[in-house]
């Protein structure tokens, strides 16, 4: 049977893009001469609490209903680099204990130079190294800067420490993509992942996905994009 993945947000992205009155205001008399402290600790409460009475008891709740492979969405993973260790703190506050579930984070591009000149993979690290284990999987938006030997790089460097699963990003979803009526070939998406299996240099590491959601993307398009995912893999298994 196929295993399917559910997507959940993660707390520290919820955290980012949420007011935090409370816990500011409950640390402002400790840490009133220190304000990035002040800022560091309101954050990682509020996400600590969003993961242990938010997201923890969804997750919960899936799982008594069969999920084995939930998604934490953190687009905003890198918003704030000194906070890296917040966003860790948070994914295993809601993974712990989950032995039998298999968890993925999907992540966009960490720094966007341009529109077309996107990196910084490397920034998640040394953090990520202490996810939990059941944390084992990322998914990564990748055709938008058609970069896979820099984006992929840091991840292959650090196969010695700890090897993470990659859903690797093989078809561009962007709405600028989907107003000219761009789409890649199979070939392309072929291409695509076989490189990112070399560069892993282990094809089980490799998984293949959209970049993004496809909330911006019409229902046909949608169909069309999973038609040409099928097609790119089955040729890349050919060779």
């Amino acid at each position: 049977n196929a295993v399917i993945k559910v997507p959940l947000d993660d707390p520290y992205m919820i955290a980012n893009m949420t007011g935090n009155r409370y816990f500011t205001e409950k640390f402002t008399s400790k840490y009133d001469q220190e304000p990035q402290k002040l800022r560091y600790e309101s954050k990682r409460s509020l996400t600590l609490a969003l993961a242990k009475n938010v997201i923890r008891p969804q997750v919960k709740a899936l799982v008594e209903t069969g999920a084995t492979f939930v998604q934490l969405d953190i687009p905003s993973a890198t918003i704030d680099l000194q906070h890296l260790p917040i966003m860790v703190e948070g994914i295993n506050a809601v993974t712990e204990g989950f032995d039998d579930v298999k968890f993925s984070l999907h992540i966009c591009y960490p720094k966007r130079v341009s529109l077309i000149n996107k990196s910084g993979y490397e920034l998640l690290f040394p953090h990520v190294l202490k996810l939990n284990a059941n944390v084992n999987h990322f998914s990564l938006e990748l055709a938008n800067g058609d970069q896979y030997q820099e984006d992929l790089a840091v991840f292959a460097s650090y196969q010695s420490e700890r090897r993470f699963e990659l859903g690797v990003g093989v078809v561009d979803i962007t709405l600028e993509r989907q107003e000219k009526d761009q789409l890649e070939t199979p070939e392309t998406v072929r291409d695509r992942i076989l490189l990112s299996a070399e560069i892993l240099k282990d094809p089980s590491l490799v998984y293949v996905a959209p970049d993004c959601g496809l909330r911006q993307v019409s229902l046909q398009r949608t169909i069309d994009i999973f038609d040409l995912l099928v097609k790119g893999a089955e040729l890349a298994r050919r060779g």
